[in-house]
């Protein structure tokens, strides 16, 4: 049986999305596993319940508004049931501090029955910068 792989996330402007689908699609390919996508951004995409197997793996990621986890996701993400799967837990900030954003997301994973394996910050500041070096080396050699 193939390993399920799941790509959640709420991205408003795309960049978590960016980072969720880029992490669960290396692990699909390293793990020979079935890429899944859920995108809870919009209300419609959080009427469902997530529902996973103990072999299953998440990777679920949500940005950090004011240090946190957005207050409109905490009813839907504590919804969320695990059943003993993998959590790879991703928050992403902009410039300001990130705070407990990514405890708090770790917390409502491990309640919900995940067992996490990896916590993952990123600054979308920083991000902005790779991509935009990128962009003006490859402008530059011709690319």
């Amino acid at each position: 049986m193939q390993r399920k792989i799941t790509a959640m996330y709420f991205s408003a402007t795309g960049t978590t999305a960016k980072v969720i689908m880029h992490i669960a699609g290396m692990l699909s390919v390293q793990l020979a596993g079935q890429l899944h996508c859920h995108d809870f951004t919009l209300p419609a995409g959080r009427r469902e319940t997530v529902v996973m197997s103990p072999d299953d793996i998440i990777v679920i990621g949500v940005p950090v508004y004011a240090g946190r986890v957005p207050n409109v996701l905490l009813h839907y993400l504590r919804s969320v049931v695990g059943n003993g799967a993998r959590a790879i837990a991703v928050v992403v900030y902009g410039n300001r501090n990130y705070d407990d954003a990514l405890i708090e997301l770790t917390d409502i994973l491990s309640q919900d029955g995940f067992r996490v394996i990896a916590a993952v910050l990123l600054s979308a500041s920083t991000l902005f910068q790779i991509y935009w070096r990128k962009r003006d080396l490859m402008k530059t050699i011709g690319g």
